[in-house]
């Protein structure tokens, strides 16, 4: 971090990229603290031998503003943020080794399929409509 700067009128300025940093990290430490390993990979669960790991991909975001004085104790504003948390599969170990095995959304199933219709069906139409003119 650089040293703060005293400007014309004898105030002193600081460094707004530490500023900033300084706003994210307080912000970050108000909803809940830093990303860790544990939010993508869940407790792991044993039985019969087998240990299944969970697994997620989190994605955070944090953003704000200020409005108004220069000086933070004049300036209006607020900040934001928020989680999400998707499973994607889990870790299965057993007899000294361990394979990931990905879970399959329902709704994601279904897309491949029809998309292969849709365009199968835009080309029969498209081939019927050059075969008539």
């Amino acid at each position: 971090m650089s040293e703060p700067k005293e400007t014309a009128t004898g105030e002193v300025e600081q460094d707004r990229g530490a500023s900033v940093i300084g706003w994210l990290d307080r912000v970050n430490r108000r909803l809940g603290g830093t990303p860790s390993v544990s939010v993508a990979f869940g407790e792991p669960i044993e039985r019969d031998g087998v240990t299944v790991v969970p697994v997620a991909r989190s994605r955070f975001m944090i953003g704000g503003g200020a409005s108004g004085g220069s000086g933070a104790r004049d300036a209006d504003g607020g900040t934001g943020g928020m989680g999400m948390t998707d499973p994607v599969g889990y870790l299965e170990i057993k007899d000294g080794g361990a394979v990931f095995r990905p879970t399959r959304h329902p709704a994601l199933s279904l897309v491949v399929p029809l998309a292969a219709i849709a365009g199968a069906t835009a080309v029969l139409v498209l081939r019927e409509i050059l075969r008539r003119s």
